[in-house]
């Protein structure tokens, strides 16, 4: 999961030179969706709406993937891949912050110095990367810190989900609010089927939605939420965001050639181990 989703900061990357962020989020939910349509057709999936968590289980759909990927994948088209895939590593400890916030769970002052420390990789890869030629902007920015804040709410709410549906009832969920979602927005601000037309003419294309539709938007999500369905939120995204981030700087450095110095690896290892002290704390189940 870890390795497969931090190259699809460089696939995102690469496609959205040639297709617009919001094309290539309808082409990519609608391969998702289609396969899970597939499973439901054959009887194998069977969501039921009678249950007490599908008031967690509709909100949980439209925070990933509606809301989260619209900030990211924006995010990432204006930016570099190695500097989103530093920011996006945030996400366990916005799941910290979140669960103090909002669930009341204690923050503790290992805690707050795994925070402190991700937060000051992010910004040393950021600010000296605008400062040396790198390609971020603050809109980018911004951006790419809607979506840790929606990750990190994410993780717990997929929580509450999984006490009374399986992984794959779940991922099958969000799979159908991706297709829907992306493919009336893709329609509505008049796009059509421009993506799809440039997806079979191009192969280049075709193979960043295959491997984005099939490999991090199903594949993935399902192993994140049966993770996710068996240890704490922040526990769960820590087990794939450092080696995430690692895959994703590397990446973005040798095959996109994003810009890079000392910064870059300096603000890298300070967030990898702020992500590992604030992981510390989260237990399994």
């Amino acid at each position: 999961m870890s390795l497969t989703w931090g190259l699809s900061f460089l696939a995102t990357s690469m496609t959205v030179k040639k297709v617009d962020p919001v094309p290539l989020l309808a082409m990519r939910w609608g391969i998702a969706g289609i396969l899970c349509l597939a499973l439901v057709i054959f009887g194998i999936i069977r969501i039921d709406t009678k249950k007490p968590a599908f008031k967690w289980m509709l909100l949980a759909g439209v925070l990933e993937p509606c809301a989260y990927f619209l900030f990211e994948t924006n995010g990432i088209a204006r930016t570099s891949t190695s500097v989103s895939s530093v920011m996006i590593a945030l996400i366990p400890c916005m799941s910290m912050i979140i669960g103090g916030i909002f669930f009341r769970k204690k923050i503790k002052k290992r805690v707050a110095l795994g925070i402190a420390l991700a937060l000051a990789g992010v910004i040393l890869s950021t600010a000296m990367g605008q400062g040396n030629g790198g390609s971020s902007n603050i809109v980018g920015i911004l951006f790419l810190f809607c979506a840790i804040s929606i990750g990190g709410l994410y993780g717990h709410v997929s929580k509450k989900v999984t006490e009374e549906y399986t992984p794959m009832e779940l991922t099958c969920w969000m799979a159908f609010n991706g297709l829907v979602f992306f493919n009336l927005l893709n329609f509505g601000l008049g796009y059509g089927l421009s993506g799809y037309k440039a997806a079979f003419s191009d192969w280049h294309i075709m193979g960043g939605v295959l491997f984005l539709g099939v490999g991090c938007s199903f594949v993935c999500y399902l192993l994140l939420n049966y993770i996710l369905s068996k240890m704490d939120a922040a526990g769960a995204n820590n087990l794939s965001a450092s080696t995430t981030t690692m895959v994703g700087v590397v990446s973005g450095i040798v095959i996109a050639g994003d810009p890079w110095g000392w910064y870059t690896i300096c603000g890298l290892i300070l967030t990898v181990i702020g992500v590992w002290i604030t992981s510390r704390e989260a237990e399994a189940k």
